[in-house]
């Protein structure tokens, strides 16, 4: 099974920048030939997480989670890596579906620790959407962060997220307790081939068969 490891540093950072402002310029900015891309703005203290930096078959993104939760970034990360490594419909959309559960939990959860409560209905998420976006207005998370990484083989597509946030306590199923969590790990087990959890939860890897 391909691994992603975290990198210590990615100071030495040299690939392209995203303005941050849509999903369009997030496209371009994850064109070909551009394996990594880091939101402007952002200290850059996480890894890439990808094991071969030569590869180029591999494809890495570190984002705000202020951009994650008013754009579509699964969207348009699925869809550089399909550009790249051409997926069938049902495969695409099973990563998609799986890269926005995981995204959107990171920030709910790992940062901003809202109840899971709130999503079981469109109201409550809705009456709750105000709060969100001034809370992510405020400095305490002006470098909370994400970076989502996808290596991949003829046979396997892996992606590794990691986020700086307070984790969650693992588990299997119906059993997983994530602080605030409850239906996301029940869906990325539906989703993906396989899902490992590193750093305390704050690392989710994702694998797919081909």
């Amino acid at each position: 099974m391909m691994q992603i490891p975290a990198v210590e540093d990615r100071r030495s950072f040299d690939g392209t920048c995203w303005d941050g402002v849509s999903e369009d310029t997030l496209v371009q900015a994850l064109a070909a030939p551009a394996l990594v891309c880091v939101e402007a703005g952002l200290l850059i203290e996480g890894g890439s997480g990808c094991d071969d930096h030569g590869s180029p078959n591999r494809l890495g993104l570190t984002l705000s989670i202020r951009s994650i939760f008013r754009l579509a970034i699964a969207k348009a990360f699925v869809m550089a890596i399909d550009r790249r490594l051409p997926l069938c419909r049902e495969t695409r959309d099973r990563v998609h579906t799986a890269l926005h559960e995981v995204l959107l939990n990171a920030v709910m959860h790992g940062h901003l620790k809202i109840d899971a409560a709130l999503r079981d209905s469109l109201g409550g998420f809705g009456a709750s959407h105000d709060i969100i976006a001034a809370q992510l207005d405020g400095d305490d998370f002006s470098q909370s962060r994400v970076s989502i990484d996808a290596q991949w083989t003829e046979e396997r597509l892996v992606i590794a997220v990691h986020d700086n946030g307070i984790g969650y306590v693992p588990g299997t199923g119906r059993t997983a307790k994530r602080r605030g969590s409850g239906r996301g790990l029940l869906i990325l087990e539906a989703f993906c081939d396989s899902v490992t959890h590193q750093n305390g939860g704050r690392s989710i890897i994702l694998g797919f068969d081909l």
